[in-house]
């Protein structure tokens, strides 16, 4: 991925107010009426004594965005956002962003249990002491442009809640529009998918649709039968369209339906390996449509791309 990251294990006991060890999914933590979609990491009361760690009081927060400036208004705004997909392309495409669209601030980030918690160096600044997170907001006011660049993936079983969270940001903040980054099995490809252009997407609103196919002249994502036998139906049209290895984009996309959302879904056909020429196809298929920079050599490379293989070791006192 994009920065130089190391994860906090996750406890999986906590203490309630009674300084009884219970399992932090136990359904008495959320008597209060929190439902399933709104539970997430318990922290410690600020309130409570930090010289006694066994005996801390902890508070349950549900899931949400915070905004670093409250009162902005992102009516207006495009939402931009990376499904953890093959190769991590997304991720890479909006790191891309990020780095390259002048102007683009950190402006929020995400506080939830859905998503592995990690912290490591700021991914574009240089011996910055800004620390980056796992999943964070990035706008461009300029561009009336908001970004979400997640860096680590979502816990077990907790997609469905995780898009729902997403789905609710969206309107909540009335983005104008919202698209997803992703990638796809090269692998799982038809063989009308082989040659020509790896690119595809979906669109829930019908005049992108008729932009997408007429003035770009892109390709939708030819439907299919998935995995697990679906056939097409007029009753559930995301059945239509499978994105092996896409992570959440696959499932935002029928939100988006369901919720009435203007989305568009971007992907690529990728393997596993050195995925950086098809992040910069993905990225350019989305400059196409939106023009944030005129050419596509204005790309910059973040600086956290440095370690996307690791980190060279100039000598063997580094190992210690």
């Amino acid at each position: 991925m994009g920065s130089s990251i190391s994860k906090m294990k996750s406890p999986t006991k906590v203490y309630d107010s009674s300084w009884e060890i219970i399992d932090r999914d136990d359904p008495k933590l959320f008597d209060s009426g929190i439902n399933e979609t709104e539970k997430c990491a318990l922290v410690p009361d600020k309130n409570a004594d930090s010289q006694h760690l066994d005996k801390l009081n902890y508070t349950v927060m549900e899931n949400k965005f915070v905004k670093l400036s409250p009162d902005s208004d992102w009516s207006e705004y495009t939402f931009v956002f990376a499904s953890v997909s093959v190769g991590n392309i997304g991720q890479l495409a909006v790191d891309l962003l990020i780095s390259s669209l002048s102007n683009t601030q950190k402006c929020g980030y995400l506080i939830s249990n859905l998503v592995q918690p990690i912290a490591g160096h700021n991914a574009f600044v240089q011996n910055s002491s800004d620390i980056s997170l796992s999943c964070e907001l990035y706008e461009n006011s300029n561009l009336k442009l908001v970004l979400m660049q997640q860096r680590s993936p979502l816990l077990k079983g907790k997609r469905n809640q995780f898009v729902q969270i997403l789905s609710d940001f969206i309107k909540q903040e009335k983005f104008r529009e919202s698209v997803c980054l992703t990638s796809s099995h090269a692998y799982e490809r038809l063989d009308s998918q082989l040659t020509g252009v790896q690119c595809r997407y979906l669109a829930s609103d019908e005049s992108n649709k008729k932009n997408f196919d007429q003035n770009l002249n892109w390709k939708i994502l030819e439907k299919r039968i998935d995995h697990n036998g679906n056939l097409s139906t007029d009753q559930d049209p995301s059945l239509d369209f499978f994105i092996p290895g896409g992570g959440i984009s696959q499932k935002f996309y029928k939100s988006s339906i369901e919720n009435s959302l203007n989305s568009t879904v971007l992907l690529v056909f990728a393997h596993e390996g050195n995925n950086i020429p098809e992040t910069l196809q993905l990225v350019n298929y989305f400059n196409e449509w939106k023009n944030y920079l005129i050419k596509p050599s204005q790309w910059r490379i973040p600086i956290s791309w440095k370690y996307l293989f690791g980190s060279t070791l100039d000598s063997a006192a580094q190992i210690y």
